[in-house]
Formats: C-alpha cells, structure tokens, sequence
C-alpha cells in the first residue's frame, strides 16, 4: 500500500496550473491516456476552478492531479515545485556570461593548461584583481600594452 496522494496548499493553485500548462506542451507522457489531450484537460480544469471557491480550489486541483497524472509525473511534478520553492529560498542561482567565441576559447585553453575548471580560473582572477590595487592597476597596463580588447 502506497502513501497518499501529496495535498496542494491553497496558495500554491497558480503555480501547480503553471506547471501543469508548460508539462502539457513538453512532456504529455507524463500524463495519464486519455480520449483528449492533456492541453484539453487543462483548459477544462480551468473552467472548473474558476466556478469554484477560493478555498476550495486547491482540493479540485488536488483530486484533478491524482486523477489524470501518472504516478512519476506527480512525483516530478512535486520534485520540481519543491526545487523551485527551495531555490526562490535560497542563494542566487547561477548567472550565465557571454563571452566573445575568441575569449571563450583562450579561456578553456588557459583552464587545460592550469588543469582547472573554467568557472575556477576565473574566480581565481577575480580573487587576484581584488586582492591588490597595484596589482590591478599591472594588469590594465597590461592589457593595453597588448592591445587586448580591441575588436
């Protein structure tokens, strides 16, 4: 015998439709067959929490989840609001940087050559550009005699 079905809080109804609407589009295999398409489903559950109380929309929600989702999509499902409710807690996410195609590469080689991970050299530059104004200053005077960063 298995655990019950996990219970939706109120205040989390537009976030489990949220995720609900784009695991339609992606992945619909996470969905129990059905004679209509998971996006179908979807617009009728709408309807049917816009008709409803407020405080009785997350229980709708609830039986609707454990009707028409698969077992390992509410375990994904599940997973992946707590992720997200854990992550808006938590330190910031990583941030991506664009780096020039030129830059990128001369930065891997250098990260192979000082046998390193690429994210490390650069927190390990960052960490040495901080540490010293003089030597800062070095660096700068540097790049311009190199003429580096010009297109």
């Amino acid at each position: 015998m298995g655990r019950p079905p996990a219970q939706l809080s109120p205040d989390s109804v537009s976030e489990v439709l949220g995720y609900l609407k784009a695991a339609a589009l992606r992945e619909p295999g996470l969905f129990r067959p059905a004679a209509h398409t998971p996006e179908t489903r979807l617009l009728v559950l709408a309807r049917e929490l816009v008709a409803k109380p407020e405080e009785l929309r997350h229980l709708v929600l609830g039986e609707w989840v454990a009707k028409h989702l698969n077992s390992d999509g509410r375990t994904r499902m599940f997973a992946t609001l707590r992720r997200r409710r854990a992550d808006a807690k938590g330190k910031p996410k990583a941030v991506s940087m664009r780096l020039a195609p030129d830059d990128a590469n001369e930065l891997q080689k250098l990260a192979k050559k000082l046998d390193m991970p690429s994210t490390l050299v650069l927190r390990t530059l960052l960490a040495i550009a901080a540490a010293d104004k003089d030597l800062r200053a070095q660096v700068v005077h540097l790049g311009v005699a190199m003429n580096i960063g010009k297109p």
